[in-house]
């Protein structure tokens, strides 16, 4: 269970804790999410480039905040509605590196849009799942970095068995986590391919 404990391990003296402030209800947020974001808080950035700082008064909006579907091409005005709709629906709570927005869509998964074309990744099936795998891949990447210095890559550090036992983890927190074009299968290729 996500807790101000793991918080304050993903923290690591570096980052601040957000804490978002209750605007309203949303139908797509649960009592347990409101508890993460609300009273828990959540790490300003943590590995792997996640970003949370999205929301400079810590309120949550939509994603269609943040996203002009008039600068997207639709094959026809159905489809446009249609993700519109969505975009009014999802809840945007951060970022990743390249731009992308970490959102709680309307089934009340952690997914990734796309900020270039709208497409969807999969992330994790909760909030509590998506920070209980960030807190794994943190101790995960601290484990390995203890292994040896600061002139140290981490390909030199890490072998095979490290990310065998990361997979184990993640799929322990949220079995479809590793399924294909997903956040963290993403993130498992690309360290197996600094060992390769």
């Amino acid at each position: 269970m996500y807790n101000k404990e793991k918080l304050n391990y993903l923290l690591d003296n570096t980052n601040e804790c957000i804490l978002f402030e209750r605007t309203q209800k949303y139908a797509n947020m649960s009592e347990r999410d409101e508890e993460i974001l609300y009273n828990i808080g959540i790490p300003s950035a943590t590995a792997p480039f996640v970003n949370f700082t999205l929301q400079k008064d810590r309120k949550i909006y939509p994603l269609s905040k943040y996203v002009n579907i008039d600068s997207f091409a639709f094959e026809d005005e159905e489809d446009k509605i249609e993700q519109s709709r969505l975009l009014d629906i999802y809840l945007a709570i951060g970022f990743i590196g390249n731009g992308d927005y970490i959102v709680i869509n309307d089934e009340n998964q952690v997914i990734l849009v796309n900020h270039e074309d709208l497409s969807e990744m999969y992330i994790n099936y909760s909030l509590e799942d998506f920070m209980n795998c960030l807190y794994d891949y943190q101790f995960f990447m601290n484990q390995i970095y203890d292994r040896g210095t600061d002139e140290d890559e981490l390909s030199e550090l890490m072998n095979a068995e490290d990310i065998e036992a990361l997979k184990e983890k993640l799929l322990e927190l949220d079995e479809f986590s590793l399924d294909d074009d997903s956040f963290w299968k993403d993130e498992i290729d690309m360290l197996c391919e600094e060992i390769e």
